[in-house]
């Protein structure tokens, strides 16, 4: 049996660390944004954009603002922030 799911994170490795770097820039420059929103105006998809989300919060370079907003669906949701690196430096202090 194909383990798609495997396929598809070989196939998105070498260029994940490229979109999670476009994803933070855009938030830092946007303010913040739902997926929704990064996905259309960065042109990645959805799927994508949510993945590297992820990876970008583990790694306390992105947070949820605790507001929400609608999407294209009238659905809310969460929006997405940009950490400093002040931010993340402050904190490690805690």
């Amino acid at each position: 049996m194909i383990d798609t799911r495997q396929l598809a994170h070989e196939r998105i490795a070498p260029h994940a660390p490229n979109l999670r770097d476009r994803i933070h820039s855009f938030l830092r420059a946007f303010g913040s944004a739902t997926r929704e929103t990064i996905a259309r105006e960065l042109g990645i998809r959805l799927q994508t954009v949510c993945a590297r989300v992820a990876e970008l919060k583990a790694e306390g370079r992105v947070r949820e603002t605790g507001k929400r907003e609608a999407t294209s669906s009238g659905s809310p949701a969460g929006l997405l922030r940009a950490v400093s690196e002040q931010e993340r430096k402050q904190g490690e202090l805690f």
